[in-house]
């Protein structure tokens, strides 16, 4: 009875051990990953302001690039503000199967104005994504 203790015991420190070295290594990794989510967001703000339409397309979420003509993107984003700020108020993310979605509540500030706008993004295969949602301009985007 003594040495099935020994055992269990040397079995328990073992997993132990491997979980707080499995936790510590994933909490850097899960700072650039919400490090990389500010440079994104700022990037995607700031190549819409410059109205870099093409590239603006490429930062949309993968579905949204397949089932979304160009064309209508374009149109779509042709009035767009062009912040001199942006700033992230408020962030909620959660892990799902297929990798990280983030709603944010960003500060977007434009000739001394501010306006207070609801972001979705979402983290696939190493890379963040803007996700844009319009249902009536991009109704096809979203399931019934």
């Amino acid at each position: 009875m003594q040495l099935y203790g020994k055992i269990t015991a040397i079995w328990l420190s073992l997993i132990c051990l491997l979980a707080c070295a499995t936790t510590s290594s994933r909490s850097p990794s899960a700072d650039v990953v919400f490090v990389s989510l500010d440079k994104s967001v700022s990037t995607y703000w700031h190549i819409r302001a410059k109205k870099d339409f093409k590239k603006l397309f490429s930062l949309e979420a993968p579905y949204i690039q397949f089932l979304t003509p160009f064309r209508i993107y374009r149109i779509y984003l042709a009035h767009t503000i062009t912040p001199e700020k942006i700033e992230i108020i408020k962030r909620r993310c959660e892990t799902q199967k297929e990798g990280i979605y983030c709603d944010l509540y960003l500060k977007l500030t434009e000739n001394n104005k501010s306006s207070f706008i609801h972001d979705e993004w979402v983290y696939i295969a190493d890379r963040w994504y803007h996700v844009i949602k319009d249902r009536i301009v991009f109704p096809h985007c979203f399931p019934p």
